[in-house]
């Protein structure tokens, strides 16, 4: 038979196996509940952590992005200054093409005038040299006619010469046939040979045609003259 004292102890002993069982449920709990919580956040941080790294990823990739994007702008206000520079170059040497451009316009303006003056010139030398050779021409056309004329006359003057000559043979002759003539017609001298009057008509007719002949050779020459004095020769 147990004593109070037992029960007590009993009691107490049961008691303190329910507080070290509570204290075991309880810890227990607290460990569940601790590795529940301690799991969850882990995950929590594994999340967290992926997404750090997605953004940080993100963050990168968006920073690549804006330099690029700022290289890209860089490079386009590059581009857009070249383009300006070259522009601007452009426009210069447009501006001094135009100037060179007026100036051969210029100078083409004074070679068609300086062509148009030398055609002139050249018309004018052309009908000069045409006058001069019509000129020429008629200097050698009247050279040639001045010395045929001069040949002519020359050639008159020569026969001229020898008709007087015949001529003044010719006429004492004439006159003394003439003589011969009138005696033997007449019948004073027995000297008078009857031909006489026949050589004299025969005389007389050469008189004749050598007179003929001298003055159409002098209206020749009078032609001549009036001819090379009209021309100036």
């Amino acid at each position: 038979m147990s004593t109070p004292t037992d029960t007590t102890a009993l009691k107490v002993k049961y008691a303190l196996g329910g507080v070290a069982i509570g204290i075991a449920l309880s810890t227990a709990a607290v460990y569940a509940h601790f590795f529940s919580l301690n799991e969850a956040q882990m995950s929590t941080q594994t999340q967290l952590k992926s997404d750090m790294e997605v953004l940080d990823t993100q963050n990168k990739t968006l920073q690549l992005e804006l330099e690029a994007k700022s290289k890209s702008a860089h490079t386009a206000n590059t581009s857009v200054d070249e383009l300006k520079t070259q522009l601007e170059e452009s426009q210069a040497q447009t501006a001094q093409q135009a100037e060179q451009l007026k100036a051969l316009k210029q100078q083409y303006k004074q070679v068609q005038q300086l062509q148009a003056q030398q055609a002139k010139k050249l018309t004018s030398n052309q009908a000069e040299l045409v006058a001069l050779q019509q000129k020429s021409t008629q200097q050698k056309q009247v050279l040639e006619q001045s010395k045929q004329f001069f040949q002519s006359q020359l050639t008159l003057q020569h026969k001229q010469v020898e008709l007087n000559k015949e001529r003044a043979k010719l006429i004492p002759i004439l006159n003394k046939l003439v003589q011969q003539c009138q005696l033997f017609n007449e019948g004073k001298s027995w000297d008078a040979k009857s031909d006489a009057c026949d050589r004299k008509q025969k005389a007389s007719d050469k008189l004749k045609r050598i007179d003929e002949q001298i003055d159409a050779n002098q209206k020749k020459v009078v032609a001549i003259d009036s001819t090379t004095d009209m021309l100036g020769l």
